[in-house]
């Protein structure tokens, strides 16, 4: 038998078979710390998911950018948060089929090469806006988020403006529970940012 992890919903996930509910990641996410917890604030990869894909559907006209942005973590639903700087590269390897095949089962399709770069843009924004906002002791991504929009200040001040809503509109220590009011936010944007980008697409 092959290895494999079983998720909230019973889900069983191979290494190349299997794919989690859009409920087991939402609250993988709300469980999960970013920066592997060495924040002084909590923050979850939910919240920085949702924070990154309202940013990207502020700055972005398309929803299918936000939804992949909302998306964008998907992996770690079987993997854990590694911190990208610490991830070796057979994780990053053994990540990108799973992050694909939930791609594929949640949303139909996978970001093309440019549409990814937008994805990850509007999550190392959030990541400079949240660093600062939960207590990391360095600001991550400061001279990457710097170079690419030249230090923008309105970028950064929406960036910030977005980081405190979701921290207040989701209390992070309240969102633990199977159906805590961040499981079901991640949930319905992503089905309300699903249909948006199918109505954008000219699909049914």
């Amino acid at each position: 038998m092959k290895p494999y992890i079983v998720l909230f919903s019973g889900a069983r996930i191979e290494p190349d078979d299997g794919v989690a509910t859009m409920h087991d990641i939402a609250l993988n996410h709300c469980r999960t710390p970013m920066y592997a917890g060495h924040t002084r604030l909590f923050q979850s990869v939910a919240h920085h998911c949702v924070g990154a894909a309202r940013l990207a559907r502020y700055f972005d006209a398309r929803a299918e950018v936000a939804l992949f942005t909302l998306l964008h973590e998907v992996e770690v639903t079987v993997f854990g948060d590694v911190p990208g700087p610490v991830k070796c590269v057979g994780q990053r390897a053994a990540e990108k089929p799973v992050r694909e095949r939930f791609w594929l089962q949640l949303a139909g399709r996978v970001p093309s090469v440019e549409d990814w770069e937008r994805v990850e843009l509007f999550d190392k924004i959030e990541q400079y806006a949240a660093a600062q906002f939960y207590g990391l002791k360095e600001t991550v991504h400061a001279r990457t988020v710097e170079n690419i929009i030249g230090g923008s200040q309105s970028i950064i001040n929406k960036a910030m403006e977005i980081v405190r809503e979701v921290n207040v509109d989701f209390p992070p220590m309240m969102q633990l529970g199977i159906e805590s009011r961040l499981v079901l936010e991640f949930m319905s944007y992503a089905t309300e940012l699903f249909n948006q980008a199918n109505r954008e697409a000219g699909i049914a």
